[in-house]
């Protein structure tokens, strides 16, 4: 079997924006119905996402961690588990209402929900150029959890750590070699990811380091796309 392409060397094939997602972001498509703060403004962007990925060429490029397929699998079955009480506790809310109202519709049918949302979110992470394991970056992450740095301050995660360790590492790479176009870093995750006192913006411990690849941070895919696409719009 042979080797696939290396990432960099993909995106270095056909320079566009490259959009790192990390694995909230993804699973936020399947939370969108039921957490008020995603709703339907991240499934529409999850939508506009997988059409731009889909483009020949793309109008961009998306990236993600070696282990963003596994963290993937291993949280969606408890999202799926919220959803479906969500969607349970809804069909409840709508039936009994129009029996107080003596409404004539049936309950909107979300059976297939569920399923939609999670083949959505596999699509996507079906198109993410994923980076191979790389020892150097799960030293990095390491010596992150050891000194209580971002994306380990409150949680010694070094599955953050060494997801944002693999993102500076492609960033790093990809700036010597030339290119300039965007590289954005999408996390819904702040607790670990973003500046206590500036949500938007990265935490102080990774800031200097984003800064100096080029590397952009932004809170939800609603917002990553929305300012992606404003620069396609921008070009054209």
């Amino acid at each position: 079997m042979s080797t696939p392409p290396a990432p960099a060397d993909v995106i270095l094939s056909q320079p566009r924006p490259v959009l790192f997602l990390d694995t909230c972001a993804l699973l936020d498509i399947v939370r969108a119905p039921y957490r008020k703060e995603l709703g339907e403004d991240t499934i529409d962007a999850a939508l506009k996402l997988r059409e731009r990925l889909g483009e020949s060429p793309p109008a961009y490029h998306a990236a993600g961690s070696t282990i963003l397929g596994t963290e993937f699998a291993n949280n969606v079955v408890a999202v799926e588990r919220e959803l479906l009480g969500a969607i349970e506790a809804g069909t409840r809310i709508v039936a009994v209402q129009n029996l107080i109202e003596a409404l004539a519709p049936p309950v909107p049918d979300f059976s297939n929900l569920r399923d939609r949302l999670v083949a959505l979110a596999n699509d996507l992470l079906g198109r993410v150029l994923l980076i191979p394991e790389d020892q150097s970056c799960i030293g990095r992450a390491f010596a992150r959890v050891l000194e209580r740095r971002a994306p380990a301050v409150k949680n010694n995660s070094v599955k953050d750590a060494y997801l944002i360790e693999q993102c500076l590492a492609l960033c790093r790479e990809l700036r010597s070699r030339g290119f300039g176009e965007r590289i954005v870093f999408c996390s819904s995750n702040p607790d670990d990811f973003s500046d206590p006192r500036a949500p938007k913006r990265f935490h102080p411990d990774i800031a200097a380091e984003a800064v100096a690849v080029g590397l952009e941070y932004f809170p939800s895919l609603r917002a990553a796309v929305g300012s992606l696409g404003a620069t396609l719009r921008n070009a054209t």
